[in-house]
């Protein structure tokens, strides 16, 4: 019975653990930290989940950093509320003419 719940428990965190990654940062990193911090009061569903890009002015240990907020302000996070910066992609759609294909047809060049 034991070895049973043994196996059990040993295949939940292998299914629980496939999709964790450990997170790191180093000071000079640029990450997003998250909005949605409770305790803090109702935020409005329009208002933005991440704030960023943030930079890493501190490694405090393992699970905490110290990060300069977008105003300029500092303060000191937990990881969980930390993931990597990444640029948003190019705002311009793919599908936008360009300034050459912009000319009406027909017309003579």
């Amino acid at each position: 019975m034991r070895e049973r719940v043994a196996q059990a428990q040993e295949a939940m965190a292998r299914n629980y653990n496939a999709d964790k990654r450990p997170l790191s940062f180093q000071a000079g990193d640029l990450v997003r930290v998250t909005n949605r911090v409770g305790g803090r009061g109702a935020l409005s569903h329009f208002a933005p989940r991440f704030l960023g890009p943030c930079e890493v002015t501190k490694v405090i240990n393992r699970n905490a950093y110290r990060l300069r907020l977008p105003g300029g302000r500092e303060s000191t996070f937990h990881v969980s509320l930390l993931e990597p910066w990444r640029t948003p992609p190019d705002e311009t759609p793919s599908n936008q003419p360009t300034a050459e294909s912009a000319s009406p047809e027909g017309e003579a060049s």
